[in-house]
């Protein structure tokens, strides 16, 4: 799927600053990371390119991921939420544990689980910074419950524009909720005789039940 092979800056501001942003976002094609990834996936390194999209910076209070389909089961009536205060960088790159919420999309908030969070990524002068987070506040939840269901309907709305399971990044600030990116979820946790994302994203597709032949 290519996530994060390419570079993201964050806080950029001045038009020179975001030209050499933007700059930099080319290069990150030909990065070492970026080739090492295609070469392991067998994809061909002269039909590469890239577009950089630039988007307004959302001072959000929390942030996240959505996936339209539970990861972890594959159980395609649920949905799971990661959030934490702050940035969203912080959730997509792994630096905190997460609040982990799995809502039944007849909009049932099925789980909570409460992530230590003990960080979070805010703005700072000219980029971003990460700071500590409250004792208290990492005890307490990253989203209420009319957040969640926001979230969810707006998970709704996307799944059903594309059609496929999605994996959402998401902002909120002063009640607002944004949207910052969508993509296909390519990549579900896989055993045994589980169907991939792949699989799921055919059938959501093609609107077609998909079983597992295990014959040997």
């Amino acid at each position: 799927s290519f996530a994060g092979q390419q570079e993201t800056y964050l806080n950029v501001q001045g038009i020179e600053s975001v030209l050499n942003a933007v700059r930099n976002c080319y290069a990150s094609l030909w990065g070492n990371r970026a080739v090492s990834y295609r070469f392991h996936q067998f994809y061909d390194q002269t039909s590469v390119s890239i577009a950089v999209v630039i988007q307004e910076m959302i001072e959000s209070e929390k942030s996240g991921v959505l996936f339209t389909v539970n990861p972890v089961n594959k159980k395609e009536n649920e949905m799971q939420i990661n959030a934490s205060f702050g940035l969203g960088e912080s959730v997509v790159s792994g630096r905190v544990t997460a609040d982990s919420y799995i809502i039944d999309k007849s909009g049932k908030i099925a789980q909570v689980n409460i992530g230590s969070k003990e960080t979070q990524i805010i703005y700072g002068d000219k980029e971003t910074v990460e700071v500590a987070v409250s004792s208290d506040k990492r005890k307490t939840r990253a989203l209420n419950d009319r957040e969640i269901l926001e979230l969810m309907k707006c998970g709704l709305e996307i799944e059903k524009h594309y059609r496929m399971p999605m994996d959402i990044e998401w902002a909120i600030k002063n009640d607002i909720v944004y949207i910052l990116q969508a993509r296909a979820i390519t990549t579900l946790k896989n055993s045994g005789n589980d169907i991939t994302g792949n699989d799921l994203i055919e059938k959501y597709i093609k609107g077609k039940k998909i079983k597992k032949d295990t014959r040997e």
